[in-house]
């Protein structure tokens, strides 16, 4: 077909061949049938020269290929394949120092040059990598805590196991096993020479990698006989990581100072037990000499015996005086001094303070002045502690001003919804401390030079005591002094207060306190009672309960004195027979008693009250006035408390108390 027009062949003979076509016009219908005849050599003839044509241009073109194969693989395929050997050799030996052959300009040599500066580039990396690595590897191995890199191995979601990853030679050290025993093994393959071991593990495996937890505990090797704080915690999922760091020393430290502490505590118990001791056996004899001293005082004496016991009665009070001191003091010194909360009238306790060194006051011709904030609310504190502050304070103007006076003024600071801050002054004329001295006042057993201690007397505690409370109320203590002026002492205590109690007088005044006349003053010290009294029975019976010889014979003077019917036990046991037998309105118990000591027999009476039909009222009388005897003799079952030495004032206010008849004028 040539154009359209289909063109048939046909052999005529051997010697001819035709060939015809069909001629179409414009309509393509058929107009004209042409026919060609050509003799057949002729044919042949074309038929091989096309076949020797197309051989001819297939050789030409298989040579073509052959010569464009050789160029590609000289030009190509060769350079590839070095770059692609290179490339594996780089790659199987790691080492980044081959280069690529860079010679070519075109595209390849570009590539090979690009490779090459890739090369040098990650080179460089790898050595600071290298160095890095060797100067972390170098850190790792050389930390003295153990440090150990895990996988968690599950069971479904539940960590069972864990494969040691990393550890360094510490941690070696630890557990006794080298890394090649370690790396790439389960914990559960790896024997332990420690028996916590496990459990450790299994905690911070339940522990750290399901809670996410940070965790610390101890762990004991018995290996080095060291203990390690272990740290645990995941970086990553799946991963655990523990730090094992030495605490031996800070263990044995620790130990050290639990024994220190121990040994501390052991000799402040026997510190207090020896004050408690030496307060109780002071405290006995005192008892007797000052209570046979008031008896006297009482007694039909000339004016040179009422001389003699005035003296003895005034070193009795001296002497106790110090003993109070050294025992306030030591028991601020051994933190065992508390503050006891109950609300009160400020006023009244200046007032007390001020009735008390009235006498003193005029004994040496001073005044002595008091002032209050009228504004001043009902306060919360401890009244007791804050009056033995004053006391010491005022006591110590009165001691050293020997003319002029003394004054005590409380002032209203600052009041807040639920706190008062009131500044107290003690201010004298009297002698004066020098500036440098000032320093040494507040330490104890020191005045301000040895001169005063001799010249006044005193133990040179009462101002270590005093700033002792103060420091105890959170107050600041203060003082201003000029030599041959006078000193004011200054400190502040904020306390809770109720109220704001009404005005009482005008607060621009000072109140003078009235000092009574010397006999006046000895009828207050005396208590009115009947001397010559046999003592009417009253209605109440009481009983002593005492094992002293003389403070039984004291008590008993005392008692009679006061005309009180009363019975005397020696001891606990004695005391619970009389109990049994006969009713007593009250009794006077002593505490430290042989065979039943009085704190057992207040327990064993307070059994029997159902037998016995009532209460009987039990009073402690002893000898133990350390801080706590009071709480202690309550919560044994004892109604009151009395610290010896017992006056016959003391008496009458716990007979007065608990509604015990007595005698009196």
């Amino acid at each position: 077909m040539k154009n359209g027009q289909e063109v048939f062949i046909k052999a005529l003979d051997e010697n001819k061949i035709s060939g015809y076509s069909i001629i179409k016009d414009i309509n393509n219908s058929p107009i004209l049938l042409l026919k060609v005849t050509t003799p057949r050599p002729i044919y042949n003839q074309s038929v091989s020269s096309i076949k020797f044509f197309t051989f001819s241009l297939f050789v030409i073109a298989m040579i073509l290929c052959l010569i464009i194969l050789i160029f590609l693989e000289k030009s190509v395929l060769s350079p590839l394949k070095s770059f692609s050997d290179i490339a594996k050799k780089i790659s199987k030996s790691k080492d980044l120092s081959i280069r690529f052959p860079s010679s070519r300009q075109d595209e390849l040599g570009y590539l090979m040059n690009i490779s090459n500066a890739m090369l040098e580039v990650l080179e460089l990396f790898q050595c600071k990598l290298q160095k890095s690595e060797h100067k972390y590897r170098h850190l790792f191995e050389s930390l003295v805590d153990g440090f150990v890199y895990c996988k968690v191995v599950y069971n479904e979601k539940e960590p069972v196991d864990y494969i040691f990853m990393e550890v360094n030679s510490a941690f070696e050290e630890i557990i006794g096993i080298g890394k090649e025993n370690i790396i790439g093994k389960k914990a559960k393959d790896i024997e332990f020479k420690f028996e916590n071991s496990i459990v450790s593990w299994k905690e911070l495996l339940s522990r750290t990698v399901i809670n996410g937890e940070k965790i610390k505990f101890e762990l004991n090797s018995p290996i080095n006989n060291k203990c390690y704080l272990v740290s645990a915690y995941c970086p990553e999922e799946n991963y655990c990581i523990a730090l094992f760091k030495d605490i031996t020393e800070l263990k044995e430290v620790e130990t050290q100072l639990i024994l220190a502490r121990d040994s501390a505590e052991s000799a402040n118990a026997a510190k207090s037990i020896f004050l408690a001791n030496m307060s109780h056996e002071i405290r006995t004899p005192m008892n007797a000499v000052i209570g046979m001293t008031e008896l006297l005082t009482k007694s039909q004496l000339n004016d040179k015996q009422k001389e003699i016991v005035s003296s003895i009665d005034d070193a009795g009070r001296l002497l106790l005086n110090i003993i109070n001191d050294i025992l306030d003091y030591s028991k601020i010194d051994a933190g065992k001094m508390t503050l006891n909360q109950f609300e009160f009238d400020l006023e009244s306790v200046i007032k007390s303070v001020a009735d008390i060194m009235a006498v003193k006051a005029y004994e040496k011709k001073l005044s002595l002045i008091t002032h209050v904030s009228p504004e001043m609310p009902t306060i919360i504190g401890d009244g007791d502690k804050l009056r033995q502050v004053l006391l010491n304070l005022v006591g110590n103007a009165i001691k050293f001003t020997n003319s002029g006076e003394v004054i005590i003024k409380a002032f209203l600071n600052k009041i807040t919804e639920n706190h008062a801050v009131v500044d107290f002054e003690v201010s004298d004329t009297g002698i004066g401390i020098d500036t440098d001295k000032i320093e040494k006042l507040f330490k104890p057993f020191v005045q301000a030079d040895g001169s005063t201690t001799r010249k006044f007397g005193g133990t040179g505690l009462g101002l270590s005591i005093s700033k002792g409370i103060i420091d105890l109320m959170k107050g600041n203590i203060m003082l201003e002094s000029t030599p041959g002026k006078g000193t004011t002492f200054k400190f502040n205590i904020t306390f809770e207060y109720l109220n704001i109690i009404e005005k009482k007088y005008p607060s621009e005044g000072l109140k003078n306190i009235k000092i009574p006349k010397p006999s006046k003053l000895k009828k207050m010290n005396n208590l009115a009672v009947n001397d010559n009294s046999n003592g009417k029975e009253s209605l109440d019976k009481v009983l002593l309960v005492e094992d002293n010889p003389i403070n039984q014979k004291l008590a008993f003077m005392q008692l009679k004195k006061l005309g009180i019917n009363f019975d005397i036990a020696i001891n606990g046991q004695e005391a619970l027979d009389r109990v049994s037998k006969q009713k007593y309105s009250l009794m006077l118990m002593d505490c430290q008693m042989p065979e039943l000591d009085g704190f057992d027999t207040t327990k064993a009476i307070r059994k029997l009250e159902p037998t016995l039909g009532y209460h009987p009222i039990i009073v402690a009388m002893t000898a133990n006035a350390m801080e706590g005897d009071r709480e202690k003799c309550l919560s044994s079952g004892m109604d009151d408390y009395i610290s010896k030495p017992v006056r016959i004032q003391n008496l009458c206010d716990i007979f007065n108390k608990w509604k015990i008849k007595y005698s009196k004028l």
